[in-house]
């Protein structure tokens, strides 16, 4: 018998899309800031980016619940 996976494979790419997103945003931001980093982290696309990868994998955990 077949087990059906409760997370289909799109929201297994975006959750793993997301981790790294998010680690990257971790590690530059503890990186020391250069005029480049600030112009990546006060980038209002790169906040969007974050929070809609974060809210993707709420969305696919709660799901999945």
């Amino acid at each position: 018998m077949k087990i059906k996976s409760p997370i289909s494979m799109e929201v297994l790419v975006l959750n793993i899309l997301s981790h790294w997103l998010l680690q990257l945003h971790f590690a530059i931001s503890k990186l020391k800031y250069t005029s480049f980093h600030a112009w990546i982290l006060q980038s209002r696309y790169y906040h969007a980016l974050i929070l809609s990868f974060a809210a993707l994998r709420v969305h696919s955990f709660a799901s999945v619940m």
